[in-house]
């Protein structure tokens, strides 16, 4: 992740404000990304609990 902020502040120190759309997509798709590993650990969590009972 540290790799691809840097390169996206690369980005945005030559091409300035005309990258953020570039910025913007690549955090929202993470920002999806996780969301949905964080959705399936809790579903898999919640059916080892349910599991144990």
């Amino acid at each position: 992740m540290m790799d691809t902020v840097d390169e996206y502040l690369k980005i945005y120190s030559k091409e300035g404000h005309n990258s953020l759309k570039q910025v913007t997509d690549f955090l929202a798709g993470w920002l999806i990304n996780h969301i949905q590993e964080s959705d399936q650990n809790t579903e898999i969590t919640q059916k080892n609990k349910e599991q144990r009972k």
